[in-house]
Protein backbone atom coordinates (compact mmCIF):
# COMPACT_ATOMS: atom_id res chain seq x y z
CA UNK A 1 0.00 0.00 0.00
CA UNK A 2 1.51 3.32 -1.05
CA UNK A 3 -0.18 6.25 0.64
CA UNK A 4 -2.04 5.87 3.92
CA UNK A 5 -4.38 8.86 3.93
CA UNK A 6 -8.02 8.98 4.92
CA UNK A 7 -9.42 7.51 1.70
CA UNK A 8 -7.07 4.54 1.80
CA UNK A 9 -7.54 3.95 5.53
CA UNK A 10 -11.30 4.44 5.34
CA UNK A 11 -12.16 2.43 2.25
CA UNK A 12 -9.25 0.28 1.11
CA UNK A 13 -8.50 -1.37 4.46
CA UNK A 14 -12.11 -2.55 4.95
CA UNK A 15 -12.14 -3.85 1.37
CA UNK A 16 -8.86 -5.73 1.88
CA UNK A 17 -10.14 -7.20 5.14
CA UNK A 18 -13.31 -8.37 3.38
CA UNK A 19 -11.08 -10.41 1.08
CA UNK A 20 -8.62 -11.52 3.76
CA UNK A 21 -8.79 -15.10 2.53
CA UNK A 22 -7.18 -13.96 -0.77
CA UNK A 23 -5.25 -10.80 0.15
CA UNK A 24 -2.44 -10.19 2.60
CA UNK A 25 -1.32 -6.65 3.36
CA UNK A 26 2.39 -6.82 4.15
CA UNK A 27 3.65 -3.24 3.89
CA UNK A 28 2.64 0.40 3.79
CA UNK A 29 4.48 3.46 2.53
CA UNK A 30 3.95 7.09 3.48
CA UNK A 31 6.20 10.12 3.90
CA UNK A 32 4.17 11.23 6.93
CA UNK A 33 5.59 9.04 9.71
CA UNK A 34 2.78 9.74 12.19
CA UNK A 35 0.10 8.84 9.64
CA UNK A 36 2.08 5.76 8.61
CA UNK A 37 2.39 4.58 12.22
CA UNK A 38 -1.34 5.04 12.83
CA UNK A 39 -2.16 3.21 9.60
CA UNK A 40 0.08 0.25 10.49
CA UNK A 41 -1.48 0.00 13.94
CA UNK A 42 -4.94 -0.10 12.34
CA UNK A 43 -3.94 -2.43 9.50
CA UNK A 44 -2.45 -5.07 11.77
CA UNK A 45 0.73 -6.27 13.45
CA UNK A 46 2.12 -7.94 10.31
CA UNK A 47 2.18 -4.69 8.29
CA UNK A 48 5.62 -3.07 8.09
CA UNK A 49 5.87 0.66 7.49
CA UNK A 50 8.33 2.34 5.12
CA UNK A 51 9.00 6.02 4.45
CA UNK A 52 9.75 5.48 0.74
CA UNK A 53 8.55 3.16 -1.99
CA UNK A 54 12.15 2.33 -2.90
CA UNK A 55 12.85 1.16 0.66
CA UNK A 56 9.75 -1.01 0.65
CA UNK A 57 10.56 -2.55 -2.73
CA UNK A 58 14.12 -3.26 -1.58
CA UNK A 59 12.87 -5.13 1.50
CA UNK A 60 9.64 -6.75 0.29
CA UNK A 61 8.54 -8.62 -2.82
CA UNK A 62 4.84 -7.79 -3.15
CA UNK A 63 2.76 -9.43 -5.84
CA UNK A 64 0.76 -6.22 -6.15
CA UNK A 65 1.27 -2.61 -5.07
CA UNK A 66 -1.91 -0.64 -4.38
CA UNK A 67 -1.20 3.03 -5.07
CA UNK A 68 -3.33 5.45 -3.09
CA UNK A 69 -1.33 8.65 -3.44
CA UNK A 70 -2.25 11.82 -5.34
CA UNK A 71 -2.41 11.19 -9.11
CA UNK A 72 0.70 13.25 -9.85
CA UNK A 73 2.79 10.49 -8.22
CA UNK A 74 1.09 7.50 -9.88
CA UNK A 75 3.24 7.19 -12.98
CA UNK A 76 6.61 7.02 -11.18
CA UNK A 77 5.24 4.76 -8.45
CA UNK A 78 3.67 2.41 -11.01
CA UNK A 79 6.91 2.21 -12.98
CA UNK A 80 8.84 1.45 -9.77
CA UNK A 81 6.41 -1.30 -8.74
CA UNK A 82 6.45 -2.90 -12.18
CA UNK A 83 10.22 -2.60 -12.36
CA UNK A 84 10.50 -4.53 -9.09
CA UNK A 85 8.54 -7.39 -10.63
CA UNK A 86 5.14 -6.77 -9.08
CA UNK A 87 1.88 -5.47 -10.41
CA UNK A 88 0.34 -2.10 -9.60
CA UNK A 89 -3.22 -0.88 -9.06
CA UNK A 90 -4.03 2.81 -8.82
CA UNK A 91 -7.06 4.54 -7.35
CA UNK A 92 -7.20 6.90 -10.35
CA UNK A 93 -6.30 6.81 -14.03
CA UNK A 94 -2.61 6.94 -14.87
CA UNK A 95 -1.68 10.39 -16.18
CA UNK A 96 -0.35 10.44 -19.71
CA UNK A 97 3.09 11.75 -20.56
CA UNK A 98 3.18 15.30 -21.93
CA UNK A 99 2.30 15.38 -25.61
CA UNK A 100 0.34 12.11 -25.58
CA UNK A 101 -3.41 12.23 -26.10
CA UNK A 102 -6.04 9.63 -25.30
CA UNK A 103 -7.80 7.76 -28.04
Amino acid sequence: MVGTGAIVAGSHIPALRAHGDRVELIAAVDVDTDRLKAFCETAGPDVTGYSTLDAMLAAERPDLVLIGTPPAFHRDQTVAALGAGGGAVRKAALPLAPGIRRG
